[in-house]
């Protein structure tokens, strides 16, 4: 199918199958990427928030869902679905890569600069981050121009519960998804005696301060949260 280009027929195909099988994961996010190639952007965005709601953990939705809004000038919004993104695939090369666009748009080179160059120690084949970040280079600090590429500073998130019981860190999940908050995600991490720990987590933060009205949210829903 031509991304330039969404037929009649295949609409209808799209829609027929979020018709039969609504529950079925990724229906909705191909409704959403035809409405996006049809450049009809609040369409295709109602229906990632949908296929999000539902649960689906698919960074390609996350990403794609971002540059909807990038499109209707919602780069804040756009920006944490980038991060979501990356957090469940961190060498997402296009995500790296419109991170720095996102970044430069908010005029905060510097950053840009550092996803940009993320982004070519992902994939130095392909040349998109290269001409973006040559595209800011003159924007820099001077003392930034010549630096070699830099980690990308960690970002903040709000941790709702740890569970040994991965049941109980889908309950919760859930009922955080069923209130709003689509990008609920559980992280699986081990610990030194070797136990699974499911963190359920919420949100992509540049700052500590800026994930603190999450977690003022959350406790008016009775859930404890850091």
């Amino acid at each position: 199918t031509s991304k330039n280009l969404i037929t009649t027929t295949e609409f209808t195909d799209f829609e027929k199958a979020v018709e039969l099988a609504p529950e079925t994961d990724g229906v909705y996010s191909d409704l959403g990427t035809a409405w996006y190639y049809s450049k009809n952007y609040e369409k295709a965005l109602k229906n990632y928030d949908i296929e999000i709601k539902k649960g689906h953990r698919n960074h390609l939705v996350f990403f794609n869902r971002a540059l909807c809004l990038e499109q209707l000038g919602q780069f804040d919004k756009a920006l944490v679905d980038i991060n979501t993104s990356l957090e469940i695939k961190p060498d997402f090369y296009w995500a790296l890569s419109y991170k720095g666009n996102l970044l430069a748009q908010k005029k905060d080179y510097a950053a840009a600069s550092r996803a940009y160059k993320s982004a070519i120690k992902v994939n130095d084949k392909d040349p998109y981050a290269k001409e973006k970040l040559a595209l800011i280079k003159d924007k820099l600090p001077a003392d930034n121009k010549d630096q070699q590429p830099e980690r990308e500073p960690a970002s903040w998130t709000v941790q709702s519960g740890a569970f040994l019981q991965p049941e109980n860190a889908e309950k919760l999940k859930t009922r955080l998804i069923g209130s709003d908050y689509f990008d609920t995600r559980i992280l699986v991490i081990e610990d030194k005696e070797g136990r699974k720990w499911h963190l359920v987590r919420t949100g992509s933060f540049a700052t500590r301060k800026d994930a603190t009205p999450l977690v003022a949210a959350l406790k008016k829903l009775d859930i404890k949260s850091v």
